[in-house]
């Protein structure tokens, strides 16, 4: 396979993850909320009083943020309004004058807030545990009767329960690659990606297609990326490339597990869990005449790495060379890309109360990995002679957008994939 084959399966999976600190030198602390575990918030105590970067906080409570200027800023949720300005111990609640024990600070160019104060304003009841230096939040939130992971997983039983569903959105990518230390454009790369595509649970079918516009400024032309999933093969349709095709990473076996956890309220609330979604609600909101439940989750690296080891392992497995058989260099690089990941993960869905079918999904990521290319010789070919072009690779990756949900049952309109090359053909 050569490199630029390589590369191009490298941001295409960078790419498909989205679809489917500062560095403090006071005390780092813990976070509980609501019984879980939350070391994807970056908090620090100094002179006895815990801070927490404003955004992480909204996200945590599912609270909306507000920015009147670079210092002035509000907090609400669920009626309740804290107007703050940084540097200024005063705030404003509902109107009153309150008095907070530090105001906000600017830290590498993030605003912190006092954890406690905040999170009392908004109901949490805030706890400290000495031993395990730990920060214990709590607050009941329900709507209907409903924990955000208990409509979640009704949201994802009503999807699997149509069957089929189309995807069509906007994502504004930013990527700054450095090869062997030095930056390959001085500026990120802009790109706006156009998504359109299909899913259908049973049999498991993923029709995407990627139309990326770059900024005119890099002379790139505007391409067009199209993907195919079964549960045994993945096809992609590159331009001038035609559709190539390679056995699915993953097993048919591991593809009906997932359907059979998704079908289990219990095991699908605990899949979520154990991968590190933190989840809560934001204010509901009304939408023509729609009225929406609306739930945010928030990625926890270091839960998504433990459970990461199994999916590794099978993505590793499924990458094989020409013949068949597993080339050693490229696995082992696939497997450092995977481990040297770091995701900051987001989103907001928009999940109907009378479907509960989620209708729009608000994403916002970043995806930081290091990429140690394998040796690459004259002819192309992974492995072959000695190491031709930069040795490594990093690469960091904004994203945000929408993506709305249309067409709920609708029959799934398969690509004519007949023409399909094996990708280990490919130079």
């Amino acid at each position: 396979m050569s490199r630029k084959v390589f590369i191009t399966i490298v941001l295409g999976l960078m790419l498909s993850l989205v679809a489917v600190m500062p560095v403090m030198a006071s005390e780092k602390l813990n976070l509980n909320v609501n019984g879980e575990e939350a070391g994807m918030f970056d908090i620090y105590g100094e002179n006895g009083v815990t801070m927490i970067p404003v955004d992480a906080f909204v996200r945590l409570a599912g609270a909306d943020l507000g920015w009147d200027s670079e210092t002035n800023f509000n907090i609400n949720e669920n009626g309740e309004s804290l107007a703050l300005v940084v540097d200024q111990k005063e705030a404003t609640l509902n109107g009153d004058a309150v008095t907070m024990p530090t105001g906000p600070v600017s830290v590498s160019d993030q605003v912190y807030v006092p954890l406690r104060f905040v999170a009392g304003t908004f109901g949490f009841d805030v706890t400290w545990d000495e031993v395990q230096r730990l920060i214990i939040m709590e607050r009941e939130e329900t709507r209907d009767g409903l924990t955000p992971l208990e409509v979640v997983v009704k949201s994802g039983a009503a999807t699997q329960e149509i069957n089929t569903y189309s995807m069509d959105g906007n994502m504004n990518v930013a990527i700054n690659i450095e090869a062997d230390g030095v930056k390959v454009t001085p500026e990120p790369m802009k790109m706006d990606m156009q998504l359109k595509g299909q899913i259908q649970s049973d049999p498991m079918q993923v029709y995407m297609q990627q139309v990326i516009t770059s900024a005119a400024e890099t002379g790139m032309p505007e391409t067009v990326v199209e993907t195919y999933m079964t549960a045994d093969k993945m096809y992609i349709k590159m331009p001038e490339q035609g559709w190539v095709a390679q056995d699915m990473p993953f097993s048919p076996e591991f593809w009906q597990q997932q359907q059979d956890i998704q079908s289990n309220p219990i095991q699908a609330a605990e899949q979520m869990k154990e991968m590190g979604m933190f989840m809560n609600f934001g204010n509901d909101v009304t939408v023509g005449e729609q009225d929406y439940y609306v739930v945010n989750a928030t990625l926890d690296m270091e839960k998504f790495r433990e459970g990461m080891p199994q999916m590794m392992q099978q993505v590793v497995q499924g990458i094989s060379g020409p013949g068949g058989t597993q080339n050693p260099e490229q696995m082992q690089a696939m497997q450092q890309m995977l481990e040297s990941m770091e995701i900051e993960y987001y989103y907001a869905v928009l999940i109907n109360k009378d479907t509960l079918i989620t209708d729009v999904i608000n994403l916002d990521a970043r995806i930081k990995m290091d990429v140690e290319a394998p040796p690459i010789g004259e002819t192309g070919e992974v492995g072959d002679g000695e190491q031709q072009g930069p040795k490594v690779l990093k690469m960091d990756m904004d994203m945000s957008g929408e993506i709305k949900i249309t067409d709920p049952g609708m029959p799934f309109n398969a690509p004519d994939v007949s023409d399909a090359k094996a990708m280990t053909d490919l130079k």
